[in-house]
């Protein structure tokens, strides 16, 4: 972990460096249960907000970010590990989401008009309402976006906002609550907790909030659904995955191999849409295979702003992948593994390839979440389709080919909840796109309109445009009603 747990605060470091970041103190339980009252207050008028003053927020609110670039860029870097070069790109998608998130929220949060089909004397609509007070747990391999994302959609549409951070990684969370408290002059409208599992789970628990949204793992996410379950409290959550790309016998394979090195092995691997399983069909296995063997060369791991890979931010997490190579190396054919990486000093594991491994193993099966991919042989489509959506996970997945009907028939046959045709991840930062995935990997969607609606109550308006003394189908309506109904449907739906 990039965190040590003491009695009362995180003794924050570095995984990179293995310096020290300070000190973060948890929240107290009194403390806790001030902040739930204060949202819930709160939440009594950011509530009844227009959008129109919840976007003119939202603008000041990512001017001040930006305001802090380099900070914040500086931040993510040392309190994950990763690169210069990942940090600057989720600094960069987190400020982009935002953007496009406002432009959506018109379309998304406005009433939107239905049609009334025969009831020709009324008016009907929907509406889009605050749930109230929205608690967000967020992870700590992207502690800046991940965070930042649903606390805009959630505040976008009218709640108030309690965020706990990742244990690993409470900095970040500090310094966005610290930035709004710069441009808010109500500063319940959002609220940090700091603490570890058990301060999510009374987030979780508590009456005072009406929605939760969840990104984490799998084990975890269960637990969380089960608790909203018993509660009736809409939650949307965003777990694991084992994602698969598909390569085509027909695919551009300088395009897919790169794509693949940098898929799998971007933010040391610890990302939930990172690729892990590679479907290569068998007439171009041996030419893909070198490919990634020549540029996984080429792609170094350290420190310095020219390293493309940063450290593991968990040491947990450094060991469950060792732990997977180990299991599998007597039942693959090659382990292939860059020797561009610092040897000590931090958490760093070497970007490895393994090739054609028993798909029974473990780094098959189950998510890696580290620098690891698995290349298997594939004969046809429907092998390949096959063996991608053979797992429990299904949150993204990708296919590489030069025939776009080919690329889009197999696209709508994998089971995922997002689906890139010869890339990988972009997905995710096109902000008009809902995000989220099926099986288990989750429910509920961020992002787009889907994922502004996603912190609302929906309600349907009915308005009686002409108001008779008595509607047809009342008991003081008209007496033979039936008889003609039963004639119309007859006529009308033969």
């Amino acid at each position: 972990m990039s965190s040590y747990i003491e009695t009362d605060h995180f003794k924050c470091y570095n995984p990179a460096t293995m310096k020290s970041l300070g000190n973060v103190y948890f929240t107290s339980l009194k403390d806790i249960e001030s902040i739930l009252e204060s949202a819930k207050e709160s939440a009594g008028v950011y509530n009844h907000t227009s959008l129109t003053e919840r976007k003119k927020l939202v603008r000041s609110y990512r001017k001040a970010i930006i305001n802090k670039t380099d900070q914040f860029v500086d931040l993510i870097q040392s309190e994950t590990g990763k690169s210069y070069q990942d940090a600057v790109m989720e600094f960069f998608v987190g400020v982009d989401l935002v953007t496009i998130l406002l432009g959506y929220s018109k379309k998304a949060l406005s009433p939107n008009k239905r049609s009334i089909g025969y009831y020709l004397h009324k008016k009907g609509w929907v509406e889009y309402h605050p749930h109230g007070v929205a608690g967000i747990i967020s992870p700590w391999n992207y502690p800046f976006i991940l965070a930042l994302s649903p606390v805009i959609e959630a505040l976008l549409a009218g709640n108030t906002v309690l965020l706990k951070p990742s244990e690993h990684t409470p900095l970040i969370g500090n310094l966005l609550k610290d930035t709004f408290n710069e441009i808010s002059d109500d500063k319940r409208i959002f609220q940090t907790i700091i603490g570890t599992a058990d301060t999510g789970k009374i987030l979780v628990e508590s009456s005072k909030t009406d929605i939760i949204c969840f990104t984490g793992s799998t084990a975890v996410g269960k637990v969380i659904a089960a608790s909203c379950g018993e509660q009736l409290k809409p939650c949307i959550l965003e777990l694991g995955g084992k994602d698969a790309m598909i390569v085509l016998d027909d695919a551009n394979l300088e395009r897919a191999s790169n794509a693949c090195i940098w898929g799998g092995f971007s933010n040391a691997g610890q990302t939930c849409i990172s690729v892990e399983r590679v479907y290569v069909f068998d007439s171009v296995f041996d030419q893909f295979s070198e490919l990634i063997k020549k540029k996984i060369a080429l792609v170094s791991c350290g420190t310095t702003p020219n390293d493309q890979i940063g450290a593991m931010t968990m040491a947990a997490g450094r060991d469950k992948v060792k732990q997977q190579i180990a299991e599998i190396k007597s039942s693959c054919k090659e382990i292939y593994s860059s020797d561009k990486f610092p040897k000590n000093g931090g958490q760093f594991f070497p970007p490895t390839i393994v090739f054609e491994p028993d798909e029974n193993g473990e780094v098959c099966r189950e998510e890696s979440f580290g620098p690891v991919i698995t290349v298997s042989r594939v004969d046809s489509d429907k092998e390949a389709v096959e063996k991608a959506n053979d797992n429990r996970y299904g949150l993204a997945a990708s296919v590489f080919t030069s025939n776009k009907k080919r690329g889009r028939r197999i696209a709508g046959l994998l089971q995922a909840g997002q689906v890139t045709i010869n890339d990988i991840q972009t997905g995710y930062g096109i902000g008009s796109l809902p995000f989220g995935g099926v099986k288990e990997s989750g429910m509920g969607r961020v992002h787009g309109v889907e994922g502004l609606r996603s912190f609302s109550r929906i309600t349907s308006v009915v308005e009686t445009r002409f108001a008779f003394r008595s509607e047809p189908w009342w008991y003081s309506g008209i007496k033979s009603l039936p008889k003609w109904i039963s004639r119309f449907i007859k006529i009308r739906y033969r």
